[in-house]
């Protein structure tokens, strides 16, 4: 098979969830023997890459930032057209691509998909906020609509989805990677913290974002405070917060954003038990191995990778009870679920846990099940594919000469063509 996916982000290019998600889809499809191009942004000039099954397509258009979104829809259809039928590609997947994205480069994705009778799939990996981006979850054709938790299909079930569309595929976890037993050691030599010391993770992006803080929707204040609390009887505890390099053009909203949590620490008399530190993604699984308890209080959240990943590696998880989580944290089992914003529940459930070792212990075992029974990224591209063939089989069988006029007149509306 011969996959096409677009994105907005690629690790190329960022280092959050979805790009996390293809990078650990793609090798495993391509160890399979499928190949695959991915069409993602570029955010210098246009590349192409070959790398043996994949081949990796840097471009200005798929980058709103600097491109003009007048003519970036027009652009995306030619180039995607020109790409699936010079590569005979099978099936395409479409990432995100409802969520702060220009409408014309939805459009252009489904009339390329419709002139070629090749099915597009639309990967939703965030809830609605907007009417646009539910538009453009029901009125466009879409062969079907992949949702990477349940509480994501709700979510578009509830917005107008059709039902018979709609399939859920978690992002994987690769078990052979993120698993126990890698040691404490790599981790607490570099962060100069003791064995006898317990350490809780916290481990997201921190970017500023036009629209919303990320301390805020990944619960960095709420951390704060509630180690704060438990900082003042608690003697033996660290806290780590773990991000990753941004792009260099996030690169001062990173440095504001850091500053924000070192003042927070020093406010909260806590400055030198915190510890502020990026990883490259290759990392992460001995990060994890080198901590003792992984907490997020996020405010949204639609799946929720980091808490799957710490879980692999057999560390009890706190979470919050909104999006996703739950799907993944079962409740007093494998973790904890808090409400967002609540440092005092955070820091009663972190003390739960601080004091009670064969609690963190037991409840790393019952993480581990749980990933590998419901989340393990084999199982889940099992699953993908049997998506994207039931999509390959249930291709219309001649074109749609009304609906493409209507693409091609909308383009036409707002200046792209």
């Amino acid at each position: 098979m011969r996959i096409c996916f677009i994105s907005f982000s690629h690790s190329t290019t960022s280092t959050g969830g979805i790009e996390r998600y293809l990078d650990t889809t793609i090798k495993e499809l391509i160890n399979r023997g499928h190949f695959v191009d991915i069409v993602t942004a570029s955010y210098d000039k246009d590349k192409v890459e070959e790398k043996g099954n994949l081949t990796i397509h840097s471009l200005k258009i798929m980058n709103p930032a600097i491109e003009n979104k007048e003519i970036g829809g027009k652009r995306l259809y030619s180039y995607l057209k020109n790409l699936i039928e010079t590569k005979k590609i099978d099936v395409i997947s479409a990432e995100n691509f409802y969520r702060g994205t220009p409408p014309s480069y939805a459009f252009a994705v489904n009339l390329a998909s419709m002139e070629t009778n090749v099915p597009v799939t639309l990967r939703m990996h965030a809830h609605f906020e907007k009417e646009i981006e539910i538009a453009l979850l029901k009125d466009l054709m879409w062969s079907k609509l992949i949702g990477v938790s349940k509480s994501v299909n709700n979510a578009a079930y509830n917005s107008g989805a059709n039902v018979k569309k709609l399939s859920v595929v978690y992002p994987g976890i690769d078990t052979e990677i993120f698993r126990p037993g890698l040691g404490k050691g790599w981790l607490r030599k570099r962060i100069d913290t003791q064995d006898n010391e317990v350490l809780i993770l916290h481990a997201s992006r921190i970017t500023g974002s036009k629209r919303n803080s990320y301390l805020e929707l990944k619960g960095v204040i709420t951390i704060i405070d509630a180690f704060s609390i438990l900082a003042q009887t608690n003697k033996n505890i660290k806290l780590l917060i773990a991000t990753a390099k941004p792009p260099k053009i996030w690169q001062k909203d990173f440095e504001k954003e850091i500053n924000k949590i070192k003042d927070l620490a020093e406010i909260n008399s806590i400055k030198s038990r915190v510890i502020i530190k990026p990883f490259e993604l290759q990392e992460m699984p001995l990060v994890y191995n080198g901590c003792d308890i992984f907490a997020m209080a996020s405010k949204v959240e639609s799946f929720g990778l980091v808490y799957a990943e710490a879980m692999a590696c057999g560390i009890p998880a706190i979470g919050t009870s909104v999006g996703g989580i739950p799907e993944i944290i079962n409740n007093s089992v494998a973790g904890f679920l808090v409400e967002p914003a609540n440092s005092v529940e955070l820091a009663k459930k972190l003390d739960i846990l601080i004091k009670n070792k064969k609690t963190r212990e037991s409840m790393g075992k019952e993480g581990i099940k749980k990933i590998k029974q419901n989340f393990e990224l084999k199982k889940m591209v099992d699953r993908l594919i049997g998506v994207f063939n039931s999509c390959i089989d249930k291709r219309i069988s001649k074109k749609d000469p009304k609906k493409i006029k209507g693409i091609k007149e909308f383009l036409k509306e707002i200046g792209n063509e």
